[in-house]
């Protein structure tokens, strides 16, 4: 199940309002649908969230992954850091083809979920 579908289905009906969800979350606009959809995932870093992991204070939903100018240009106004880390890349005798080093949304993700990064660390 890719997060399109999962997102559609915790939101419990189809995104509108130009909401599209390509590559993970690398691609949300339209913020009214998708601060609701992110509010009901993990991914709601917000102090208002009931997730075990959440800010003290800070109650916007979108801020721990965008901000509204001033961020990076080489995602939607992405607000963290690129991680700096190498990765080992999957292996295997029956693999066809090459795994490298990951590149786009890939790298955004793995901004919070390689491990590298503190969850609050946030440009602006």
């Amino acid at each position: 199940m890719n997060i399109a579908s999962a997102l559609r289905r915790r939101v419990g009906a189809t995104l509108a309002g130009g909401v599209w969800l390509a590559a993970g979350l690398g691609g949300v606009a339209g913020t009214g649908a998708a601060q609701s959809a992110i509010r009901l995932t993990k991914h709601n870093l917000s102090a208002a969230s009931a997730n075990t992991v959440r800010a003290s204070t800070t109650t916007a939903v979108c801020e721990f992954c965008h901000v509204p100018h001033w961020g990076r240009t080489d995602a939607p106004l992405w607000n963290r850091s690129s991680s700096v880390a190498t990765y080992t890349p999957y292996t295997s005798p029956s693999l066809q083809g090459s795994a490298g080093q990951p590149t786009g949304a890939s790298k955004l993700c793995l901004s919070c979920h390689d491990g590298s990064i503190a969850t609050g660390a946030v440009l602006v």
